[in-house]
């Protein structure tokens, strides 16, 4: 858990710096993702709960409810990345990118394009 932290904090600080430089104001994007992460979060933890009540239904066992909200302390761990450091990390990079054009222009594109028509064979957005 420690490296995903460590990357969150360090793009958190690129993406300030270079959101200070540029003028870039990416406050808003940080609420953002935290709702949406959370959402999709909730939505996990509701369809992870049904199949679980589900599988313990089909044993026809106890309090399945009890059962399941003793699991979920295990589950809430693991949800601990998407919900808490993701949405931080994508705030911090989505600032540090849309702040690169204020700093260093647009210089890079041609070169960027040509090296995904050769990678891909054909420009990336063809392809998707």
């Amino acid at each position: 858990m420690l490296l995903p932290v460590a990357l969150c904090t360090a793009m958190l600080a690129i993406g300030f710096v270079v959101a200070r430089l540029s003028g870039v104001d990416g406050s808003g994007l940080l609420w953002d993702y935290v709702l949406k992460s959370t959402a999709i979060t909730l939505t996990y933890l509701m369809v992870w709960a049904f199949i679980e009540i589900a599988k313990l239904s089909r044993t026809n066992a106890d309090r399945p409810l009890h059962i399941v909200a003793r699991k979920l302390p295990k589950r809430l761990e693991l949800i601990a990345l998407p919900c808490l450091v993701f949405p931080l990390f994508l705030a911090g990079y989505t600032t540090a990118k849309t702040a690169i054009p204020f700093l260093v222009g647009f210089e890079w594109d041609r070169f960027w394009a040509d090296t995904d028509a050769f990678l891909f064979g054909v420009a990336p957005w063809w392809i998707t």
